[in-house]
């Protein structure tokens, strides 16, 4: 279990939240959301900044400040800005029940980094030390002979997978591949690839810019840093599915204990966007049933903003690899019927590879309604699973084991599961509905005096 606790950052005044498999949070706009998906995101890419600090230093010492400290302090000032103008704020990160990372303002307005005393192990110091040694004494000693630079080269990348599961141990990492998926997705859509790649390069600029010490300006550079790397991802998928056939292509030669899988979430694809979808030199669409076809800057907004979502799915059970992905708003510009086909994907992709991930943010309550029917479906397929098979696909059953819900109002998170029956609390689904049936039930007893004092 991993937790993080959170003091008077942004929006946030007070939260605890548990890092399962699945973490959803609800709330209205401006209530800490996202503030609180993107710090998940940052600590459990920690291991990542590690890694390419490290293997990049020029001699095999470990220093805690140079190593560890300064670039995750240059990380966190590139995702949200300089602490200069920021309130006094504590945020600490349980990786496990003994270690934890602690951040806060020190006197000097500047981030202070601090790790629990138990975080590194000697044996965790003295492993890494190692690796790096024989990784440069391996550089230093490579010749010209091509058989002995093929078994150096094997040698080095047995090597960089052994400092690199040293380093996921510590920060108890599962997944080998996490993308951050922002709201407004469709901004991938509707430009032409001349555009979008000074787009990339503009923002991929600014950020090196600011690593360079241009001023970093509060608020302003996360959501570049990780478009960026959401515009990468979907770049590369767009030639994947170009050059693979589209899904159809890549599920034609799937392996087979995954097969079976992808077909579902290819018929909900299908369901979703309304046809079928194809990448080509002549760009993006979407196949209708009568051969006709719409371009997919032509297409609908929830076509826009769910494909990219659809795409990154279908390629992550395809791949087996282990995922950790933060989502905002799945449901943005769906009927609600693709928005539960949507979340069943999603399931999918959880349970397709153990140590997946999944950090949602939403505001609707319709979403928790669904990953309800999902939760529930587990709990009665223990016992009858064939019949709830046909109701709900096994693969889309969620263990209530593996999810926390969170509502965050008024800068402040609680715990909305129901610890008795292992479902999300019906009641919180049903909050904005007893308002509308409130002010409703209110209006009938204004027209009825009105219409009783008439008579």
């Amino acid at each position: 279990m991993q937790k993080i606790e959170i003091k008077n950052f942004g929006p946030i005044e007070s939260a605890s939240i548990e890092v399962l498999p699945l973490t959803v949070l609800i709330g209205p706009q401006a209530s800490g959301k996202s503030t609180i998906a993107k710090l998940v995101f940052f600590f459990k890419s920690l291991s990542e900044y590690f890694f390419t600090s490290y293997f990049n230093s020029p001699n095999d010492k470990f220093n805690v400040q140079d190593d560890l400290i300064y670039p995750f302090r240059d990380k966190f000032y590139d995702m949200f800005g300089n602490t200069y103008d920021m309130p006094d704020f504590n945020i600490k990160y349980w990786f496990d029940r003994e270690r934890h990372i602690d951040l806060s303002r020190n006197e000097h307005k500047h981030l202070e980094v601090t790790f629990s005393p138990d975080f590194f192990q000697k044996q965790d110091y003295e492993s890494l030390i190692g690796c790096k040694r024989q990784l440069l004494q391996l550089k230093d000693s490579l010749g010209q002979n091509p058989v002995e630079q093929m078994a150096a080269e094997s040698t080095r990348i047995g090597l960089l997978k052994q400092m690199s599961d040293i380093i996921n141990r510590i920060f108890c990492v599962t997944h080998n591949d996490a993308l951050y998926i922002l709201a407004g997705r469709n901004a991938t859509v509707g430009y032409n690839d001349v555009f979008e790649s000074l787009l990339r390069a503009t923002i991929k600029q600014n950020l090196e810019d600011q690593g360079n010490g241009a001023k970093r300006i509060n608020g302003q550079t996360i959501d570049e840093t990780l478009m960026l790397q959401f515009m990468q991802r979907v770049s590369r998928l767009r030639q994947v599915y170009a050059k693979s056939g589209n899904f159809e292509g890549l599920l034609s030669i799937a392996p087979t204990e995954c097969k079976d899988e992808l077909a579902k979430t290819l018929r909900f694809i299908e369901l979703i966007l309304k046809g079928r979808y194809s990448s080509s030199a002549e760009g993006e669409k979407i196949i209708l049933k009568d051969k006709k076809f719409v371009y997919l800057r032509n297409a609908s907004s929830g076509q826009q903003e769910s494909v990219r979502i659809l795409q990154d799915a279908f390629w992550s059970i395809y791949s087996g690899n282990k995922v950790l992905r933060v989502i905002e708003e799945p449901e943005a510009h769906l009927y609600p019927e693709a928005q539960m086909l949507l979340l069943q994907v999603l399931a999918i992709v959880l349970n397709s590879s153990k140590g997946n991930q999944m950090v949602v943010t939403t505001h609707s309550p319709y979403v928790l309604s669904v990953f309800n029917n999902l939760i529930y479906a587990w709990q009665t397929g223990q016992s009858a699973p064939d019949e709830t098979d046909v109701v709900i696909a096994r693969e889309c059953w969620i263990n209530p084991a593996d999810v926390r819900a969170y509502l965050l109002t008024s800068g402040n998170s609680s715990d909305i599961m129901d610890p008795d029956l292992k479902v999300i609390k019906a009641e919180m689904i049903d909050l904005v509905s007893e308002t509308l049936n409130g002010q409703y039930d209110t209006l009938m007893d204004i027209e009825f005096k009105t219409d009783h004092a008439t008579a």
